[in-house]
């Protein structure tokens, strides 16, 4: 199952992410049209990926048991991304925001490039931008 996911949803992610009109998926708004407009494709696909990534992360047993005591704490009741990141942060020991939020709250994802001259490497870090039109512009 989840290969099949992976194959698909971080392709079809990937794609959409490194559009320019991509979008972060947290974003603040001020109207109930303004977060229709937020629930679109990226959202969804982007949104699922980085939960598998953290998954992958964090580990299965983890991840469940956080979520299992994050939705136990939460139902019926209202929440934001941060409370998320708390659970999954007291389950793993790690904090998980300063890793997430650079993956939710900002458009597109890393390319890290590395480069060799002689026994030095040089590694750097710019948005994926997939048309080459827009990656001149960068």
């Amino acid at each position: 199952m989840w290969n099949l996911f992976v194959t698909s949803e971080y392709l079809r992610a990937f794609e959409l992410d490194g559009m320019e009109t991509s979008h972060a998926i947290e974003v603040d708004v001020k109207t109930s049209g303004e977060a229709e407009e937020m629930f679109d494709a990226i959202s969804y696909c982007k949104g699922a990926c980085v939960i598998r990534m953290l998954q992958e992360y964090v580990g299965d047993e983890t991840f469940r048991q956080a979520l299992v005591k994050y939705l136990s704490n939460f139902r019926y009741a209202n929440t934001v991304t941060a409370d998320l990141w708390d659970y999954l942060s007291k389950e793993k020991g790690v904090q998980i925001s300063p890793i997430m939020d650079r993956w939710i709250k900002e458009q597109g994802f890393p390319l890290i490039s590395a480069t060799r001259s002689g026994d030095k490497l040089t590694l750097t870090q710019t948005r994926y931008l997939s048309s080459e039109t827009s990656m001149k512009k960068q």
